[in-house]
């Protein structure tokens, strides 16, 4: 859409079906651009350049399809004028004066393609040293890692913390899924995460309503463990499926009473009335920010 190949420099509208999965790859992206800005103005961190850094690592993955330069200006993308677009009030004018052009943009967007949601670089190092700890940890439970493909991975990539969750499956062969911690390397830290999953685990080994995924090997050294596949959806998917959240937060309710009777060895009042003057709190706070813009 530029002379760059799978660029979009151009403003434009994004249209989707409801819950695209698109549109929620691109709103991941942006998350990820804005907890890690860099020198990156607003363009690379939530405007076009995000969704040229998501077409870029996508690549081989999305059938991305490009129109002239010219077809998008002429045919599809109208500008309209306006006085401020010449001021620092239009946000590429600033972005200019501060020297955050396309040019250096672009390098940095392409650059910041080798993070770990890319195909490349750092991204490439833990998915390999993923799987070295998955083929270890497979083999101490009597199970040929060979066959094994993933098929799905979770990341939760910040400054503090790298960490990846996939989805093994094979043939004939129980789901399996890997957790790997990359970042911050602390075993310690990781022997007591390890720690409070097993008491979950135990705490719950005999409830009919809640339940936690078995570790089935763990290695602390390696910051890896493997744990049984336990299908269903997840609460997050579940709130946005519907719009009254009852019986998903009764759910969660069930399993925090589960868990707590689990691990807990003392009676203690429930005062609801502390949690509602947080809810009240924030609520107070959003809308004077919202006031406020």
């Amino acid at each position: 859409m530029t002379r760059y190949p799978n660029c979009a420099a151009i403003n434009g509208f994004m249209a989707a079906p409801a819950k695209s999965p698109f549109i929620e790859m691109y709103l991941d992206q942006v998350l990820r651009n804005i907890k890690d800005a860099r020198a990156r103005g607003i363009f690379w961190l939530s405007g076009p350049g995000a969704l040229t850094t998501l077409l870029f690592e996508k690549r081989g993955t999305l059938d991305v399809k490009l129109l002239p330069y010219g077809a998008l200006t002429t045919n599809y993308f109208k500008q309209f004028d306006a006085s401020y677009k010449t001021t620092s009030k239009n946000w590429r004018v600033f972005e200019h004066s501060q020297g955050i052009g396309n040019e250096r943009g672009l390098q940095i967007a392409l650059k910041h393609a080798d993070h770990p949601s890319g195909k490349n670089g750092e991204g490439e190092k833990l998915r390999r040293v993923a799987r070295q700890s998955f083929e270890v940890l497979t083999s101490r439970i009597g199970q040929d890692a060979t066959p094994y493909e993933c098929t799905q991975e979770w990341l939760k990539n910040d400054p503090n913390r790298l960490h990846i969750l996939q989805r093994y499956d094979a043939p004939k062969a129980k789901t399996l899924m890997l957790k790997h911690a990359s970042r911050p390397m602390d075993e310690a830290a990781f022997s007591d995460i390890l720690a409070a999953h097993n008491l979950a685990q135990t705490a719950l080994e005999t409830s009919p309503v809640a339940g936690v995924p078995k570790i089935l090997a763990q290695d602390a050294s390696r910051q890896s463990y493997v744990m049984e596949y336990i299908p269903g959806d997840t609460v997050l998917s579940m709130c946005r499926e519907q719009e009254d959240h009852t019986a998903v937060m009764k759910k969660v309710g069930a399993w925090l009473a589960a868990y707590h009777k689990g691990t807990f060895q003392e009676d203690r009042t429930f005062q609801p009335k502390f949690m509602a003057q947080h809810v009240l709190h924030l609520a107070r706070v959003s809308w004077s920010a919202a006031k406020e813009t």
